[in-house]
């Protein structure tokens, strides 16, 4: 459950001043980043299980852009991308996977699930791969 209203910064990041007071509520806070416009057009392909997770991590390497931040979640993973545009959000459910983008978040490391699974950085480059028009 977010801590504070996020659907005010689907389009314009927060101000250092409002990140500064959204970590001021105490420790052991989880962290979520907004996907689409208020993140240079965030995209996270969120794999609901660790056989789609492996899948689309092969597809990634396979099409050249596996060396991005990628995060083990506690039933699959994520893989962070950084598109051209803010796009909408896409569900693959038969094949156990979604497009996180516009106006969608998703927790990231170091946050904890509610089973008590750690969401870890299994790949962290200095940069989200970046896709050009």
């Amino acid at each position: 459950m977010p801590l504070v209203e996020w659907k005010a910064y689907q389009y314009e990041p927060p101000s250092s001043h409002e990140r500064e007071a959204m970590f001021s509520f105490g420790q052991d806070l989880n962290i979520g980043v907004v996907c689409g416009a208020a993140s240079s057009n965030l995209a996270i392909i969120d794999a609901e299980s660790k056989p789609s997770f492996t899948d689309q991590l092969n597809r990634c390497d396979r099409a050249g852009f596996a060396n991005t931040w990628v995060d083990e979640t506690h039933r699959g993973g994520h893989i962070y991308l950084s598109l051209p545009v803010a796009v909408k959000p896409k569900s693959f459910k038969r094949d156990g996977y979604e497009v996180r983008a516009q106006g969608q978040f998703v927790l990231m490391p170091p946050s904890v699930h509610p089973s008590g699974a750690v969401y870890t950085f299994i790949n962290q480059p200095p940069s989200i791969i970046r896709f050009l028009r």
